[in-house]
Parts: structure tokens; C-alpha cells; sequence
């Protein structure tokens, strides 16, 4: 095979002399990679920039393509169900041109109608099959419903906290805000709540765009020196890394995400201004000039050197952040004033109210575990001393993370020894003697009970989930 260099070498000469004729097509991504880097080329050729169609003539476009699919498909498509495609385009599939992208919903309703047999696409089909194709909520009412169970059950944040969060939902994901091109929700969470931050973005995805798969994490605290605004933006074109794929890439891919920026305390200051303009402006810029947009993104931020900081006024809404414990430096310092009035949503308390911790514990941490050692082929039960032994390992290890790691190593010493055979089924008490765990039943020894009703209905409920 040629390479792409050898292509060049050989045109280069036929078209300096004048014997060939070339009219090629590319994106302006392409040209600056393949063509810009060899000035010899480049400049055989003249560049002409085809600009993107506006809305009125996509819909012309549209028109004589809907024409073409109803013959061919035998399907009607109504002049509103185009106008709405039009629109819904321009405000929705941002990181996408006209025409393609009003095309491709169109293309997409009709395959939908021919696969359900139906001879006509109305309005309301349109809808769904365009809200479907870029991941936002269908029933909007019954996925905040959804969410707010999630984190409730996780204790994920404190109750005015998940209030702030649902009621900003509510309006933003409506397309209600008045700065439309903003992310959807800005959730701040510091100190010891920036532990929960993944776990969030994975429950607000499952719960608003069906897929806990569609997070984005990208770790701001690699970005340590301001040369790293290569490493996030991307280096600028014929520069070495140019062409290498970026974590925002997958951001671009799929708009209606969670974007969660991890560590934003660590990064440089350069790198803190860059994201806080993103935020504020609603895309990031490539090097390249390429824009990626946050607008349709639900954005988690987590600050675990946030411990000590203070919440500033003005966060959304009013006097509504949390109660947050007094500290040296505020949010303002640790992460600028032009950051901080981005955020919709504070969060510093992580898990640490008693309720909320046995909440989490009983609701989650523990119904995960049984289901785990039930697809191993061990039913547990857990003793009131095990309990007990729980709320202790609690109050010395208030974060949740490490009391997960904690409980998962203690009981995976005390019931591997015990794990049945394949094919096996068995079952086992776990106990609490002296600060040691004790598994009673299992491998050979004496038989536990069978697991308690409310186990059950806790692995009920998040199987549910």
C-alpha cells in the first residue's frame, strides 16, 4: 500500500507542471493534518471553505429528502415533523453540522416507522425517536422521580443538597434556564463528599439517560503544570500530540453525559480558568478550534482538599449549600470566584450523619455483598454482633470508600475458606466474637438459618434499583 506521504510525492510534480487536474473534498480537521504539515502540497492546492447550512436551507434539504424516502419507503413525513427536526437539531446536536445531522433524524424516523409498520410519521414519534437518539430523558417526570430514590437510598447527598439538585433538573432539562447553553447541572462536591462523585454521575445517568455507561471522567488533578492544557485542549496543529484522541472527545461523542472532572483542586491554575470558562460559556475549545459542547452535559466536580473550605454566597439556590463547617480558606480561594459561581449545587458533607451512613450501609453495602457471595453459591445472613461490629468500623472510618474496602477484605478472609463447590449451594451466618468475624454454617460445618425476610427485601430493593 502507498503511504500518504508517497501519494504527495507523486503529485506533487504531475500537479506542479500542470499535467493533472485535482479537485478533492476533506473537513478542516483533515486538512490540518494531512495536508497543512507539507507546505510543498498545500500549496497546489487552493483551499475553498464550503460553510455549513443554515437552518433554511436544511430545510429545503430536508423537504427534497423526505420526498425521496416516501417513494422509496412508502412513508409519509409531514412539513411539521420536518420543521421540528430542524429545530430540535439546531438546539440539541451542537457538536454536529447541518445538513447531516437534521438528515440523519430524518433518516432515523423512517427506519423507525418501517420497523413498526406504521405509514406515516406524526409529531409525537418524531419526538421520541429524536430524544432517543441523543439520550435525553422520555418521561422526565418519572426519571427525577427515579433519581431522587437513587439518592436517597445511597445517601449520595444530604437532603437540601438532592432538593437544590432535583429542583435545577427540573427547569434546566425542561430547556426552562435562561442561559440554555450551560451544562444542565453543576454539582460541586468537597471535602468528603468528593468520594461519592462517581457514584452520582452513574446514578444521575442511569436514572435521567437510561445508561449508567454514559460518563465521561476526566482527572483534572494530572493537570499540575500549564503545559498540561495540551494534554486536556490538545496541541495545536503540526505539533507533535496533535493528532492524539482526547478524553473530551468522548464528550463530544456523546453529548448527554455525565461529565465528571475529578481532583479540579489539583490542577493548575491555567487548567482551573479553562474549565471555568468552559462552564460558563457552555464548550470547551479545542487547539484546533473545534468546539465541544457542555450544554446537554449533567457536570460533577470534586474537590477532596475541600475539607476546610467554606461555602461562599450566591450558590443555587440562595443560602441553599449545605450547612458546611467552618475553615481557614473558602471556595473562592481553592478554586476562584469565576469557578465557584458556576455551581448549582454545593455539596461538603459526604457521608456523615449517622442516619444516613446505616442508611447507605443497610440499603446498599451490605445487600451488594449478599448478592455477590449468592452468585458464588453462598447465601448469607448477618448476625446482630456483625452489625454491631459494622456501626464500630463506621465511627473509625467515617469515608465510605474506605469502610467498603474494610468490610469487603474482613469478610472475604472470614468467607472464602467456606465458599462451596460448583454446583453448590450453601449457606452462612456471619458473626462478630472480639472484634473478629466468625462464619457459622457454609463448608461442612454446622448449618445457618435461612436469611432473614428484611435481607431479602433489601436485595429486592436494589435489584429494583
Amino acid at each position: 500500500m502507498v503511504g500518504r506521504g508517497d501519494v504527495g510525492a507523486q503529485l506533487k510534480p504531475a500537479l506542479g507542471r500542470g499535467e493533472v487536474s485535482c479537485i478533492g473534498a476533506t473537513t478542516d480537521d483533515e486538512y490540518r493534518r494531512y495536508i497543512e504539515p507539507d507546505r510543498a502540497l498545500e500549496r497546489r492546492f487552493r483551499p475553498i471553505a464550503v460553510e455549513e447550512m443554515s437552518p433554511e436551507e436544511t430545510r429545503v434539504v430536508l423537504a427534497a429528502h423526505r420526498d425521496l424516502l416516501s417513494k422509496l419507503r412508502g412513508v409519509e413525513i409531514p412539513d411539521e415533523v420536518l420543521d421540528w427536526l430542524v429545530a430540535f437539531a439546531a438546539d440539541f446536536l451542537r457538536n454536529r453540522s447541518f445538513p447531516d445531522k437534521a438528515v440523519d433524524l430524518l433518516e432515523q424516523c423512517v427506519a423507525t416507522a418501517v420497523m413498526d409498520g406504521t405509514p406515516r410519521v406524526d409529531l409525537e414519534q418524531a419526538r421520541r425517536v429524536a430524544q432517543e437518539m441523543v439520550g435525553m430523558p422520555v418521561d422526565l417526570e418519572a426519571r427525577l422521580g427515579d433519581l431522587e430514590k437513587r439518592i436517597a437510598e445511597s445517601a449520595l447527598l444530604g437532603a437540601e443538597e438532592a432538593e437544590d439538585l432535583l429542583d435545577r433538573l427540573a427547569i434546566t432539562m425542561r430547556g426552562l434556564d435562561l442561559r440554555p447553553a450551560r451544562p444542565n447541572v453543576v454539582v460541586l462536591l468537597a471535602g468528603a463528599a468528593a468520594e461519592v462523585g462517581e457514584e452520582l454521575a452513574e446514578g444521575m445517568a442511569q436514572a435521567l439517560l437510561g445508561d449508567a455507561k454514559r460518563v465521561v471522567e476526566i482527572d483534572f488533578g494530572q493537570f499540575d503544570h500549564d503545559e498540561d492544557v495540551n494534554t486536556l485542549l490538545g496541541a495545536p496543529p503540526a505539533y507533535i500530540g496533535f493528532e492524539e484522541h482526547l478524553p473530551l472527545h468522548d464528550l463530544a461523542r456523546m453529548p448527554w453525559s455525565a461529565l465528571v472532572c475529578k481532583n479540579v483542586d489539583g490542577c493548575h491554575p491555567q487548567v482551573l480558568e479553562i474549565l471555568a470558562q468552559a462552564l460558563a460559556d457552555g464548550y470547551f475549545t479545542e487547539r484546533s478550534g473545534k468546539r465541544i459542547y457542555l450544554s446537554d452535559a449533567l457536570v460533577v466536580l470534586t474537590a477532596p482538599s475541600g475539607a476546610a473550605a467554606k461555602a461562599p454566597p450566591g450558590i443555587y439556590p440562595p443560602g441553599r449549600g449545605g450547612s458546611t463547617p467552618e475553615g481557614p480558606a473558602s471556595l473562592e480561594k481553592l478554586l476562584g470566584p469565576r469557578l465557584v459561581e458556576q455551581v448549582d449545587v454545593v455539596s461538603m458533607e459526604g457521608l456523615t450523619r449517622v442516619a444516613e451512613r446505616q442508611g447507605w450501609v443497610e440499603r446498599t453495602l451490605l445487600p451488594g455483598l449478599s448478592d455477590q457471595y449468592r452468585e458464588k453459591g453462598l447465601a448469607l445472613e448477618w448476625a446482630p454482633s456483625f452489625l454491631s461490629w459494622v456501626r464500630e468500623q463506621q465511627r473509625a472510618h467515617p469515608s465510605r470508600v474506605l469502610l467498603t474496602r474494610l468490610v469487603e477484605r474482613h469478610l472475604g478472609d472470614a468467607l472464602i475458606p467456606h465458599l462451596p463447590g460448583p454446583g453448590v449451594r450453601g449457606r452462612a451466618r456471619v458473626e462478630a466474637q472480639d472484634g473478629a468475624l466468625r462464619v457459622v454454617g457454609g463448608d461442612g460445618s454446622k448449618p445457618a438459618e435461612e436469611p432473614r425476610e428484611e435481607a431479602g427485601r433489601g436485595r429486592k430493593r436494589r435489584s429494583e434499583r
